[in-house]
């Protein structure tokens, strides 16, 4: 069976990350990739070091391709969707467009347009993503299954009903921003005690990569860790006191309900 032409509308952050990652892992070939961006610059980009094929339109994309990935603005979508509609007839569509569920989306295309909801996050281009699919979708169970093989290469892929799925993506989606906080801020504190920036950097990454690991191999709450760490009356717990009437809990649990809208 020859492998599904993926091409991809929007070649902007997310959807870049998601295309590196791919190649990357060697989940895609790039010669049978084609993209198309508003800015022609990011087309280049991806012709001259990958090889992907260029495309002067969404509706070129949509034509070729056998399964489209949507990465158009919000603001975008119902717009681009007029231009390929006819050309996605009993194709697939995986669409990462924020407040566009399978309903919402299902009303635009045509009814034999097979289409899914994504979300991705930008660690998808160092294979350590995390992929959230909406639950309802109508693709084939063996297509569903192909798609979710293939982004298995770069991410951890959960499918999720539409109940929990926009809180869990507000996480996934959004998280990785509050974790770059929260690393250039421990940075910032080595720093002012001498540690050189790039040192710092490394150091705090792979702080949070291990510590993040450590969580995930062995299950354990993460406040058992935590306290593991802790020695009575060291210096770790008064690290941990001052966090904690600094309000550093507060402020994530509240970080997360804001992208949440609520």
């Amino acid at each position: 069976m020859m492998a599904p032409k993926i091409g991809f509308v929007g070649l902007g952050n997310m959807a870049s990350a998601l295309f590196e990652g791919l190649i990357q892992a060697g989940a895609i070939d790039p010669a049978n990739t084609i993209g198309y961006d508003i800015a022609q610059s990011q087309v280049d980009y991806f012709h001259d070091k990958y090889a992907m094929v260029p495309a002067s339109s969404e509706l070129d994309v949509a034509t070729w391709a056998d399964i489209v990935i949507m990465g158009v603005k919000p603001d975008k979508l119902e717009t681009v969707i007029g231009k390929i509609r006819e050309a996605a007839k009993n194709k697939t569509i995986v669409s990462m467009v924020l407040g566009y569920n399978f309903e919402r989306f299902h009303a635009l295309v045509d009814p034999s347009t097979a289409h899914v909801t994504m979300m991705p996050n930008t660690p998808v281009k160092v294979s350590q993503g995390v992929i959230l699919f909406e639950q309802e979708n109508n693709l084939k169970a063996e297509e569903l299954e192909a798609v979710v093989e293939m982004f298995s290469k770069v991410a951890t892929v959960k499918v999720l009903p539409a109940s929990i799925f926009k809180g869990a993506s507000v996480l996934t989606g959004c998280g990785p921003a509050y974790v770059y906080q929260i690393i250039e801020a421990l940075s910032d504190g080595v720093v002012e005690l001498g540690v050189p920036r790039d040192l710092a950097y490394e150091l705090v990454s792979q702080t949070v990569l291990g510590s993040a690991m450590m969580q995930k191999e062995t299950k354990l709450h993460p406040g058992i860790l935590k306290d593991q760490v802790c020695s009575p009356g060291g210096i770790t717990i008064k690290g941990v006191n001052a966090l904690e009437k600094n309000g550093l809990r507060h402020a994530l649990i509240e970080g997360v309900k804001a992208s949440s809208g609520k």
